[in-house]
């Protein structure tokens, strides 16, 4: 009899080890479950802001050098295009141009933020390049017609005895 209990003790001992075993695996499962979700989060959120300063480094490199080639080289080359003595081609290799000065001058780190955030780093450049160019073209016309007219003020024509000396 004495062996039948003490089989029948173990046996609920046993039972009763696993199951506070396999009752803590569970609550820890659960607890790393949450500590992972809690981490994935806080990453995200660290990407997030990393993307969010890295993109606007981007944007200044890229107003800055599609502003210095704009003004230097490819405002010229449009109206040479216009104009029919240059081709395409020609303007899209500045447009090349700009896309790798641009990345060049992003340091590793940035680069990496962006690549790990949206994949595709030069396709993203392109993109930003042909997001700022409306305001730079904008910004050298309004600077032209301000020096033209300063020009035109300085020798003594308004737009009135300008338009006055032309012929009709």
């Amino acid at each position: 009899m004495e062996n039948w209990l003490v089989g029948l003790v173990t046996a609920a001992g046993l039972s009763l080890i696993t199951y506070l075993v396999e009752s803590g695996a569970r609550v820890l499962r659960e607890e790393l479950r949450k500590k992972k979700a809690e981490a994935a989060a806080a990453e995200r959120q660290v990407m997030s802001v990393a993307f969010e300063g890295a993109d606007r480094i981007l944007e200044a490199v890229a107003r800055a050098t599609v502003g210095k080639l704009e003004g230097s080289v490819a405002s010229e080359l449009r109206k040479k295009v216009k104009d029919g003595k240059a081709g395409y081609g020609d303007l899209c290799r500045v447009a090349e141009t700009a896309c790798g000065e641009i990345i060049g001058q992003l340091r590793p780190e940035l680069q990496t933020v962006l690549m790990e955030c949206i994949g595709d780093l030069e396709g993203y450049v392109k993109n930003r390049i042909e997001s700022v160019l409306p305001e730079i073209k904008a910004d050298y016309a309004q600077k032209a017609a301000a020096k033209q007219l300063a020009e035109r003020v300085v020798r003594g024509k308004t737009d009135e005895t300008a338009d006055a000396e032309r012929p009709d």
